[in-house]
């Protein structure tokens, strides 16, 4: 079975996204992979915050780019009804601050137009790069982390054998994960089994006929094990940690 990753780091789409509180009620759920959203402030250093803007999820507005760090320590993150939080927007330190003191705790960041050669150097230098995931989803941004990681896992998108194929050539000895789509077919899951390498796919992101998580909730989480079941998947990507946790054996 697959290991549960908390999409936002948070165990609903009731909670505040990308929150210390969240994060915290994760791990205290024994879900010990956590999807966090990394973006650039003004000052060049990283934020946990998905939105490009600041409006929808924190107290802020505008870009975040335009935002220098002491404004960014200001804010205080919106739930998903916009009700004010007490959680201010982490920093990407004070988030390594706290994952150190997890020692099971794995991190998957999608780092949105950050530059991978800083982020890898902070990572190493707490020596916590064996511990993270790296999520691209291009070419060109998959080629760049294969390159520059060490120790990190860097996940790429793959929709074909030839992906696969090309991916597992260009990582050789890096540690590589395959992004399947939860909609590919299973025989490209087997392909991918057959690769060798550990494979990440979702039940968050939209595809015909539905997310696997929008299924669960309207026909029941025994879906997240029929799914399962199916397909050899090392790490789930889900907006429902704790309903997945209890569907799965």
């Amino acid at each position: 079975m697959p290991r549960i990753v908390a999409h936002r780091g948070r165990l609903d789409d009731g909670q505040v996204e990308n929150a210390l509180s969240s994060m915290q009620a994760v791990i205290a759920a024994d879900i010990e992979v956590l999807e966090i959203d990394l973006r650039l402030s003004k000052d060049g250093h990283c934020f946990v915050l998905h939105d490009e803007t600041l409006d929808r999820c924190s107290t802020g507005s505008g870009p975040i780019l335009d935002a220098s760090d002491e404004t960014l320590a200001a804010l205080k993150l919106r739930g998903p009804d916009g009700a004010v939080s007490a959680d201010g927007i982490l920093s990407l330190d004070a988030l390594l601050d706290w994952t150190a003191s997890h020692p099971a705790m794995e991190l998957m960041l999608d780092a949105k137009h950050v530059g991978w050669d800083d982020l890898l150097t902070t990572l190493s230098e707490r020596n916590l790069d064996a511990r993270c995931i790296l999520l691209t989803f291009s070419p060109e941004q998959a080629a760049t982390a294969i390159q520059m990681a060490h120790r990190a896992l860097v996940s790429v998108l793959v929709t074909s054998a030839a992906d696969i194929a090309h991916y597992a050539d260009l990582a050789s000895s890096h540690r590589l994960a395959l992004y399947v789509p939860q909609d590919a077919s299973l025989a490209l899951f087997a392909t991918a089994k057959a690769s060798g390498h550990k494979i990440i796919t979702d039940a968050v992101m939209p595809v015909a006929g539905g997310a696997l998580d929008s299924l669960a909730a309207t026909s029941g989480d025994g879906l997240y094990r029929d799914f399962c079941a199916l397909r050899p998947v090392d790490y789930l990507v889900t907006d429902r940690p704790l309903r997945v946790q209890a569907a799965l054996p």
